[in-house]
C-alpha cells in the first residue's frame, strides 16, 4: 500500500524538487499565500507537507490546505443552507480560558 507525501508547499510531491530556491527559502504556503506553520519535533523549518497519499486516496494533513479560495466554506454553504448569502469565514475564533484557534 502506497504511504507517502502526496503535495509539499502546495506542489505534487514529485515536482517539490523542483521548486525555485527563493520558494524552498521562504516556505511558503501557496492556500494561506504565508509561510507554512506546520512545523515538527524532529527539523527547525516547516516541513510543508499537506498532503499523503495513502492506498488509493488524497488525505489532506494541513487545515490550512483546506483554505484554497474558501471552497470548501462555499461548498458547505451552498449544500447545508443552498446559498451563500451572509456567508462569513473567520481566520481565528477566540475561545475563553481554552485558547485560541487559528485557521
Amino acid at each position: 500500500m502506497a504511504k507517502h507525501p502526496a503535495e509539499v508547499f502546495g506542489c505534487s510531491f514529485r515536482a517539490a524538487l523542483d521548486l525555485p530556491k527563493k520558494g524552498r527559502k521562504k516556505y511558503w504556503c501557496p492556500f494561506a499565500d504565508d509561510k507554512c506553520n506546520k512545523q515538527s519535533r524532529l527539523i527547525k523549518y516547516p516541513m510543508g507537507v499537506c498532503s499523503v497519499q495513502y492506498g488509493d486516496s488524497l488525505v489532506a494533513l494541513c487545515p490550512r490546505r483546506f483554505l484554497q479560495d474558501n471552497t470548501v466554506f462555499k461548498d458547505i454553504a451552498d449544500h447545508y443552507f443552498h446559498t451563500r448569502n451572509d456567508l462569513v469565514v473567520f481566520s481565528e475564533i477566540g475561545l475563553a480560558q481554552t485558547g485560541t484557534l487559528t485557521m
